[in-house]
């Protein structure tokens, strides 16, 4: 690893432990948006599903 990639690489650890708490409530809103996202998706294919499954 060369001086310069070693360096940054301390820079990216330290940011990372610094923001630990923000990156954190951002995963967790992205879990929640992923969760709400699944539901959706989820109740519109049984909607879809039991659409052709009842037709004429």
């Amino acid at each position: 690893m060369t001086v310069w990639a070693a360096a940054e690489t301390r820079i990216r650890h330290r940011l990372i432990r610094q923001n630990a708490d923000r990156l954190h409530e951002a995963k967790a809103r992205k879990d929640r948006w992923l969760a709400a996202a699944r539901r959706v998706l989820n109740r519109e294919g049984r909607a879809h599903h039991q659409h052709h499954v009842s037709g004429p």
